[in-house]
């Protein structure tokens, strides 16, 4: 994309909801489970479903998947229209990526040691009445 292609955010925002879309579609039909892709998927939605619990407790599963395409349609028009800026936007553009792929891996690691602290919670409860 270059400067005079006209507006490359809006390109990007297309692209980033088309690509949350199917992400979400291949989530919720289970083929990214089936083609080992399911890790990936929970790393994409890890800052987004992240965000949307920190704001409401208890998401409906409609909020959640607005906030995860809002999401991502904000990150393509975000790359779209630095990448369209020279030299200086495709820097700005690499560390915006840098900057997101850190966020999801740490949005993803509390969301993992959540998950881990709930498994245990439940052995210890779960021991705790077959031994009684």
């Amino acid at each position: 994309m270059n400067g005079s292609s006209g507006k490359p955010w809006i390109s990007g925002a297309v692209i980033g909801l088309i690509g949350a879309l199917l992400v979400f579609l291949a989530g919720l039909s289970g083929i990214a489970g089936k083609i080992g892709m399911g890790s990936v998927v929970k790393f994409l939605g890890a800052v987004p479903l992240l965000l949307t619990e920190q704001v409401l407790p208890d998401p409906s599963r409609a909020v959640s998947v607005a906030v995860f395409c809002v999401y991502w349609s904000g990150a393509g028009a975000v790359i779209g229209h630095f990448s369209a800026k020279g030299l200086w936007g495709r820097l700005i553009t690499v560390f915006f990526l840098i900057a997101l792929f850190y966020a999801h891996y740490k949005a993803y690691g509390v969301a993992i040691c959540a998950v881990e602290s709930l498994l245990s919670g439940l052995k210890d409860f779960f021991g705790r009445i077959k031994t009684a």
